[in-house]
């Protein structure tokens, strides 16, 4: 084939491809903070070249609730659209994912914690389910850090709450960020804050006067004085036994 009609070719696949991502999210937090609702909203729409189209709508929703101060709960509910067409064929299905975790704080660096997630397809009506244990760490402020295992799990990537559903062992880290966190970075950077080298005091010796052989200063016995004859290190007296 010519280069000039690979060229035409390599055009036209590219404008037979579409691929269109839309995403919106959003977290709401009373006065009280004892309660945090979060929500987020996909819209995906790909076309590849062979002109399959595959259209997904997807929500997430969830509710964190602190019911004591060492005990929280989270639940979750997710809903996909997702819009096949093949061949002239469409193929719809839809698929729900309902979850929860609830933790526990053991110490104020440790905690304990157990999820479980069920998910649903109606358009193949089947069902899947993932539930375990985790233990977290908090070995700094604003740093957590937790490590899991699902008995049993599935894999579905368009749910947020199934992020951690696959079977076996995971880990998750979580680092809050926020205003006093920056704020508390910068002034340790700060030049401010910086503290200033402040030298031993030395004896101060004519360079001139000292012999030629000598390149550098000589340590006295006390360990802080620095000279360049040795015969001007201070006197130190040694008490004598009464």
């Amino acid at each position: 084939m010519p280069p000039a009609a690979t060229a035409t070719a390599a055009i036209a696949l590219i404008k037979a491809a579409i691929q269109l991502d839309v995403r919106v999210g959003g977290a709401w937090r009373p006065r009280n903070e004892d309660t945090i609702i979060f929500d987020r909203f996909d819209v995906s729409h790909d076309k590849n070249s062979n002109g399959e189209i595959e259209t997904k709508i997807v929500n997430n929703f969830a509710i964190n609730q602190m019911i004591t101060d060492r005990l929280q709960a989270t639940a979750n509910y997710g809903v996909k659209h997702v819009q096949t067409e093949i061949g002239g064929q469409k193929l719809k299905t839809w698929n729900h994912l309902v979850g929860g975790e609830a933790r526990f704080d053991v110490t104020e660096k440790i905690d304990i914690g157990i999820r479980g997630s069920y998910l649903t397809s109606k358009g193949t009506n089947t069902s899947q389910y993932s539930f375990g244990p985790s233990i977290g760490v908090s070995p700094v402020k604003n740093i957590w850090v937790s490590a899991g295992y699902n008995i049993e799990g599935f894999k579905d990537d368009d749910f947020e709450a199934a992020e951690y559903s696959r079977k076996g062992v995971y880990l998750q880290m979580r680092l809050k960020f926020d205003q006093d966190t920056a704020r508390g970075f910068l002034n340790k950077i700060s030049p401010a804050h910086v503290q200033s080298y402040a030298p031993k005091q030395v004896y101060t010796i004519d360079k001139q006067a000292a012999p030629e052989v000598i390149t550098q200063s000589l340590l006295c016995h006390d360990g802080v004085t620095q000279v360049f004859d040795l015969g001007a290190c201070p006197v130190v007296s040694v008490p004598t036994g009464g």
